[in-house]
């Protein structure tokens, strides 16, 4: 079993509608191929976390490089896991503002999450221009 963490680039089209549309997909198709993770869609620009057999991992990715919705994957993080962070997620949006200092503080169930995978969030969403919860 592998973990795979990547970000990529939406394509200017890319709404919060085709978001909410590809989690939904993502689960179902995730559930059948037996993969979990989790999508965070922040200043135009995904970061996915996907774990699970490393040949569904693959073709996943094979897919996702065919997906004319993002650009630029970039491969973060590729590893083999003994067991799954995120067992239950078979695609969980997670969705930060710009007042939360921390994921691992407001989503039930990321507080354990290890420490690469927080560190990688982390980083994605400080570069990231995050919606004011006072607009």
């Amino acid at each position: 079993m592998i973990q795979l963490i990547y970000t990529s680039c939406a394509e200017r089209s890319v709404d919060s509608r085709d978001v909410f549309k590809i989690i939904e997909v993502s689960a179902k198709n995730n559930a059948r191929d037996s993969l979990t993770g989790f999508l965070i869609f922040a200043d135009h620009r995904f970061f996915q976390l996907i774990e699970g057999p490393a040949d569904a991992v693959e073709n996943l990715l094979n897919k996702l490089g065919d997906d004319p919705r993002h650009t630029q994957i970039e491969i973060l993080k590729r590893e083999t896991l003994e067991k799954r962070a995120f067992p239950k997620w078979t695609m969980k949006r997670l969705m930060p503002n710009a007042a939360s200092l921390s994921l691992a503080d407001e989503i039930s169930g990321f507080a354990d999450t290890p420490p690469h995978v927080k560190q990688a969030v982390d980083e994605f969403l400080k570069s990231a221009r995050m919606p004011s919860t006072a607009d």
